[in-house]
């Protein structure tokens, strides 16, 4: 399988898996989740307070990926896949009037470090 081949197929597994807030772009599956900001503030005075942070997600693509494209990597394999191919994202915060805003946290998939590494554990062949 060629990557071109794999990011379509990728694409398409992302497209039926993934979340409000997820992103598909420049060969990267980047999730997020709130992680703090305030929030109730207004035009009336009223002061704003504290959201509650979501717990981290975890990165059901990349299991449906694997399910999907190489179901027989086994667990010391994922570790390193995502030790390898995973990591924190920028998430910019949003911003509103009187005091709201929202922070966001967030993970990144390297698509071509993943495939490289399939590639080179023997779960893709490229020929």
């Amino acid at each position: 399988m060629q990557y071109k081949e794999f990011l379509e197929k990728v694409q398409a597994i992302f497209e039926t898996n993934s979340d409000w807030g997820d992103k598909f772009e420049n060969d990267k599956i980047t999730i997020r989740w709130t992680s703090g900001g305030m929030q109730g503030g207004n035009c009336y005075g009223d002061d704003p307070y504290p959201i509650s942070p979501d717990e981290p997600r975890h990165f059901v693509a990349l299991d449906k990926i694997l399910e999907e494209i190489a179901p027989k990597v086994g667990f010391l394999e994922y570790k390193r896949i995502e030790r390898e191919c995973m990591s924190e994202a920028y998430i910019p915060s949003e911003r509103e009037y009187y005091g709201n805003y929202t922070k966001y946290s967030g993970k990144s998939l390297d698509l071509k470090g993943l495939y490289d590494l399939l590639v080179e554990m023997g779960h893709l062949c490229t020929e």
